[in-house]
Parts: structure tokens; C-alpha cells; sequence
């Protein structure tokens, strides 16, 4: 059985990395069917855009903005925008990030031969692409008093 609205979220502002892949757009789904509104910022705006879509179909409020977890600048517009259509933020989950297979183990390529740059690539997406978003976002949390940073 499925809870239709397992939590009231209504008036909350959500915004997602990463929101067109798909864990993060799963999750943009559920807190919107809770009735928060939903920014999802994405390197990707088509795919964004698409997940927008299916969540205005939804009764939510979304948008869809471009933004790049590894570029400050890139991330305080998107938090321009994003104020500038919800006034606020309550939420920010940090969803962008990923792997290549240069940086992975497999019968091919031990630890030991793993290339640093591969690494570096690896550690930059899923560590400065979480930092850079909680500072930025969180900044407007500190300023609100109140936020989530996940």
C-alpha cells in the first residue's frame, strides 16, 4: 500500500542536484506528491526540464535550472533564481555526483593502479559538488533560520 501524502510538506521549498538522474527525480517526485515545491538544478537543463514537466503534471510547483556543482558562480544564480521564483529554500539535497570507470576497480585495473587524475575527477564531482551547494545554499539558510541540508 502506498501512502498518497506520508508527509505534509506543504509551503517548503526543496532544491535538488542532480534532479534529472534518477534517484534525485525519484526523490523530487515524492516531496512534491508531499506538496513541496521543487527546484531541480542540473548540469543537464533539458533533463531537468522533462522532470519538471511530469511534476507540474503532479499539481507541484518546479523549475528547472541549469547550474554545475563545481562552479560557485553557476550555483549562485541558480540560488538567484531560485529565491527569486520561491523566496525561499528549506531544503537542499546534494544528489549530483558520480563514478567513471577509470577511477574503479575491476579485474583490469587494481587499487594499485588506479590513475590520480581519474581519482581527483571522481573526489572533485562528489566532495566540492556537495561543498559548494551547502555553502551557497546553506548561507540562505543561515539568513532564514531555519533549513535541511542533506
Amino acid at each position: 500500500m502506498e501512502l498518497e501524502r506520508p508527509f505534509d510538506m506543504t509551503g517548503k521549498v526543496a532544491v535538488i542536484t542532480g534532479g534529472a538522474g534518477v534517484l534525485c527525480s525519484t526523490m523530487a517526485r515524492a516531496l512534491a506528491r508531499c506538496g513541496a515545491d521543487i527546484a531541480l538544478l542540473d548540469i543537464n537543463l533539458a533533463g531537468a526540464e522533462s522532470v519538471v514537466s511530469e511534476l507540474t503534471a503532479l499539481g507541484a510547483r518546479a523549475i528547472g535550472v541549469q547550474a554545475n556543482v563545481l562552479d560557485k558562480d553557476s550555483l549562485i544564480a541558480a540560488a538567484q533564481r531560485v529565491m527569486d521564483t520561491f523566496g525561499r529554500v528549506d531544503i537542499l539535497i546534494n544528489g549530483a555526483g558520480g563514478n567513471k570507470k577509470e577511477a574503479t576497480c575491476s579485474d583490469a585495473l587494481s587499487f594499485f593502479d588506479l590513475p590520480a587524475e581519474a581519482v581527483r575527477w571522481v573526489f572533485e564531482l562528489n566532495f566540492i559538488g556537495t561543498l559548494l551547494p551547502s555553502q551557497v545554499f546553506g548561507q540562505l539558510m543561515v539568513a532564514q533560520d531555519s533549513g535541511c541540508i542533506l
